[in-house]
């Protein structure tokens, strides 16, 4: 059986353990990636009996699994394996399991047990919370783990683990090859196909065939983001900074230090899903008595805070005040009576970012990833709005609260350190009344003379 040799390490992995995961990342076609890891496991299946689970973020039926593509490769090489309609048994009691994560619960995922191999195909639709659910499950001794995919943007799951820009894991073996490392020959149809895309739509080729990741976003909020200058540890203040924008899903605030001049550090995030305003404030009081016990607290955030909450007859502010002030915690608000303009927000928040001196006046703790994907990943959309991202059952909140993350930490900064910005507004056009019509239509119209001297 002819089998790439990025792909034997597969079966070199079950007799010599060394890897927990087995990454291909690359272009959508031309390197075989299903082809190469079916004919893999199936000769490593008859080499030793094990339970191989095949899965993937959602399977409709069982063709929409790599069932289809073991079956090929089992009659094409006459391999001793038999067929069934949900499963493949080998002769030495191999079994190869199907599952769709989305569509099974998480207790289902956690039934499959002693499992050898997990091959997870199509890695780049895996939701985060799929992948934390699958991860500790797979937990008997010598067990590892298969991705396969084609990430498409950055914010992918699996390109945030696994990616080039990731950091490395030594339990980790990686392969981000394309078509051009393929050794065997490609048929001409493909080939052609391919050099057709290289010449008359070269990005489409770098995507489909090479992998290049789609931009996130055309336009950036954060225009002058740096990971490496803008995250680190950064010093704390006597007073800490607790920002909020209130969302029922998901709540969402910061915790920032500032020095009383233009330098913001932001040490922790608290972001939680389907809750009210009361679990919030308890949970910040958990967090204040583990790290910051008998600091002042300046409450910043989003204007809205002071309306009744339509979860309770409280306000969210009057909601905050009753915890801090039962728990004894030393507070008082500075939350402005309406919000600036969102523009003038975002390019406030950039200026600190990097200032105009060339300095970086925002740190964020390494620990604050929701955060950090936020500044990195949030996008202006066509209408020149903050990009909402959009929630997808089975996402975990890290997909989907860039934008209100984001909002709590501009809060802070704008209301402790302003820098306005004047933007000149167009006045919209408007049609014209019929009484307006006719009143211009009656209004003699000056008459223009030429005179020639």
């Amino acid at each position: 059986m002819k089998i790439i040799d990025d792909y034997r390490v597969i079966i070199e992995n079950v007799f010599h353990y060394k890897y927990r995961n087995i990454v291909y990342l690359s272009g959508r076609m031309g390197l075989a990636k299903s082809t190469n890891i079916s004919a893999a496991l199936l000769v490593a299946g008859l080499m030793r009996s094990m339970r191989i689970v095949c899965v993937r973020e959602t399977q409709n039926s069982i063709r929409d699994s790599v069932y289809t593509q073991l079956c090929d490769c089992i009659r094409e090489n006459g391999l001793p394996y038999t067929i069934y309609r949900e499963t493949i048994i080998g002769p030495n009691g191999t079994e190869f399991i199907f599952k769709g994560l989305r569509d099974t619960n998480q207790n289902n995922i956690r039934s499959l047990t002693n499992i050898d191999i997990c091959w997870i195909e199509e890695g780049q639709s895996l939701s985060a919370t799929s992948w934390e659910s699958l991860f500790p499950t797979i937990r008997k001794v010598g067990s590892f783990i298969i991705i396969s995919g084609n990430p498409d943007e950055e914010s992918d799951i699996v390109y945030q683990v696994f990616g080039e820009n990731a950091p490395r894991r030594e339990d980790t073996y990686y392969c981000y090859k394309d078509y051009r490392y393929n050794p065997f020959e490609l048929p001409d149809a493909i080939k052609t196909e391919i050099e057709l895309m290289r010449k008359n739509r070269p990005d489409d080729w770098k995507r489909i065939y090479l992998g290049k990741l789609r931009s996130s976003v055309e336009e950036p909020v954060v225009k002058s983001w740096s990971v490496v200058e803008n995250v680190g540890i950064g010093r704390k203040s006597d007073k800490i900074y607790w920002s909020l924008d209130f969302n029922y899903n998901p709540q969402c605030s910061v915790i920032c230090h500032w020095n009383g001049d233009h330098d913001f550090y932001f040490s922790d995030e608290i972001v939680m899903q389907s809750c009210p305003t009361l679990d919030v404030a308890e949970a910040f009081v958990r967090l204040y008595r583990q790290k910051y016990n008998n600091q002042m607290v300046i409450i910043n955030g989003d204007a809205s805070g002071r309306n009744r909450s339509s979860q309770s007859e409280y306000s969210n502010y009057a909601i905050i005040q009753n915890v801090l002030m039962k728990n004894k915690i030393p507070h008082r608000f500075n939350v402005p009576k309406q919000n600036p303009s969102v523009s003038n927000r975002v390019a406030n928040f950039d200026n600190h970012v990097k200032g105009i001196d060339g300095k970086r006046h925002i740190l964020v703790d390494p620990s604050c990833v929701h955060l950090i994907h936020a500044c990195k990943l949030l996008g202006f959309d066509k209408n020149g709005d903050p990009l909402e991202i959009a929630y997808r059952p089975g996402m975990k909140t890290i997909d989907y609260a860039k934008s209100h993350i984001y909002d709590a930490a501009s809060y802070c900064v704008f209301t402790n350190d302003p820098v306005v910005f004047q933007y000149e507004k167009k006045p919209k056009s408007r049609l014209l009344t019929l009484k307006e019509q006719f009143e211009r239509s009656m209004t003699p119209r000056p008459r223009i003379v030429e005179v020639q001297v």
